[in-house]
Formats: C-alpha cells, structure tokens, sequence
C-alpha cells in the first residue's frame, strides 16, 4: 500500500486533501485514481487508511477509513544528542538516523564545536531538518518523524538525560568499550547518547557528564568521524536492544 504525509491539521478533517507538487506527483506520475486505497501519515500519530474521492493534478482528496497500527516503529527509545556538526553534515546525518529508528535528536554546542548558530539561523535550519526528516519517515515506512529539538548548550543536554535507563557519552580517549556496558546493562528500553562535535570533548565535559550518571565509551581504537559515529551508535543499539534485525540473533554480550 502506498502511503504519502499530510499535515496534522488537514488528517483531522472530514476530507482531508494533498495539494501542490505531492498532488501532481500523486496525479501525473504514480496515476493513482478514485477508488484506490492508500495511507495518510502525519508524522505524529498512526497510519490513516484512506481512498481517493476526488484527483487532479493540483489536489486530491480523501475519505477517511480506519487507523492502521503502526509496524515499523521501534520499542526502543533512542536519543540522539549530537554536537553541532560543519556546514550540511548535520543535514546529511538525519536520514540515516531517522531511517535506524532514533526517537529523538538534539543539537547541541560544546567546548570545541566549530560550528554555532544564532538564533535566526537556526530557525531556518531547523525548518529544513523537519522537511528532510519528514522526506525520510515517506521512504523507510515510519509512522512518526524523529523529534529535532532546538540548540542546547552541553550542561543543558545532561540534564535532558534524567529517566534514561542508559546515558552513554563516546570519547575516544576512554578505554571501556560497548561490550563491557553490555554486559552490566541487560534490559534497557530507552537510551540517551551523547556524540560530541568535531573537535570532540573536552576531559571536563566528560566528567560532568559522569557526575550526571552517563557511562563513557570508546567505539575502538580508530577515530571515527563524528557523523560516522552517529551512525554506527545507531545501528549497535537498535541491533543490541531494538529491532535491527529482530527475530533470535544473538546479542553481542
């Protein structure tokens, strides 16, 4: 069944409707037509079953059918707080994020980020993330976007942690590995993760956030580009405690 986004504001309607190029990508390329069945999301809520009533190539419109519960959302809750990254870096790390199933993403500054944004520039940046993260959960089945929240600075994003059953910090001047959290930490449904930025963290940084309860990590003996890390965090969680490959696969400790 294909599925396609509509805002929250048009799904609460009684005919809710897709304008725009949407409609016409709806209309001219896919040629759907009255009578078929297709799911409305919104981001927030479950899947809407809905048919086409009425479709043209600036707007098509629905009537509403049951809820579909959703299916490819993850049990596991997974917040992401990565330091503010260069340039579109950010950018590019939100559809693999999205796609891995993360709960939550947080963009922060830290001691050694390079980049900032001022209050203007971040509105803007923000707006473009909701778009890209909204384009991602269309691709990979997601009923619900990734929450993006605004810019925090590192001591506000510790204390966005408390109710984690895991808070995790990855520095690659540490010697514990994944592995050894593994082991000392077997049922864990929601996890609060901190990247830093390019520059990495700073020793201080790192024992505040123990003070706060977090575990520092290391992900080995390489260096690992920070949206390289976020990623490969992603995949090692969802796999160790997720669905990444759900079924009986063995756990890596």
């Amino acid at each position: 069944m294909r599925r396609f986004y509509i805002p929250s504001k048009e799904l609460i309607k009684e005919t809710p409707e897709i304008t725009g190029s949407d409609a016409h990508h709806i209309h001219s390329v896919l040629r759907l037509s009255p009578g078929i069945e297709i799911g409305l999301f919104d981001g927030k809520n479950f899947t809407q079953l809905a048919v086409i009533t009425d479709i043209s190539e600036k707007k098509v419109r629905f009537r509403l059918m049951n809820q579909i519960l959703p299916s490819a959302e993850s049990k596991l809750s997974i917040n992401i707080a990565q330091g503010l990254l260069k340039g579109s870096k950010f950018d590019a790390l939100l559809k693999p994020l999205t796609e891995l199933g993360v709960t939550e993403i947080v963009p922060f500054v830290a001691n050694r980020s390079i980049a900032t944004l001022d209050e203007k520039r971040f509105i803007k940046r923000h707006e473009r993330w909701e778009k890209i993260v909204v384009e991602s959960i269309k691709q990979c089945g997601r009923e619900k976007s990734p929450i993006i929240h605004g810019q925090k600075v590192f001591e506000d994003t510790l204390q966005m942690a408390q109710g984690a059953d895991l808070k995790l910090i990855f520095w690659e001047d540490e010697s514990a590995s994944l592995l050894d959290v593994f082991r000392e930490n077997k049922n864990v449904t929601s996890l609060f993760v901190m990247i830093g930025p390019e520059g990495g963290f700073t020793p201080e940084e790192i024992q505040k956030a123990t003070r706060h309860g977090f575990i520092s990590v290391s992900l080995g003996k390489r260096i690992l580009r920070t949206e390289t890390a976020a990623i490969a965090i992603s995949s090692i969680l969802q796999y160790q405690y997720g669905d990444l490959g759900a079924g009986n696969h063995p756990k890596l400790a």
